[in-house]
């Protein structure tokens, strides 16, 4: 899943539903993170920029879903 967030492309972000975009949004934060490059924390920064563009036209609260328990179902 780590390189199909890193190569997100706009059209095929809009056609996913809004869960799957909330677990690539918290994917491409640790490829973030975790990068070892430059590049390759570059690239995870810009899918990070358009999910949470289209999240928040979808109106959806971004956040660390892994760890918020609104995002559990409870809230």
């Amino acid at each position: 899943m780590q390189s199909e967030v890193l190569a997100l492309r706009l059209g095929r972000i809009r056609g996913m539903d809004t869960n799957s975009l909330l677990r690539m949004y918290d994917v491409a934060k640790e490829i973030s993170a975790s990068a070892q490059f430059q590049q390759e924390r570059a690239k995870a920064e810009r899918a990070i920029q358009r999910l949470g563009n289209e999240l928040r036209a979808r109106a959806a609260t971004v956040g660390n879903t892994r760890t918020n328990p609104a995002w559990a179902g409870d809230g």
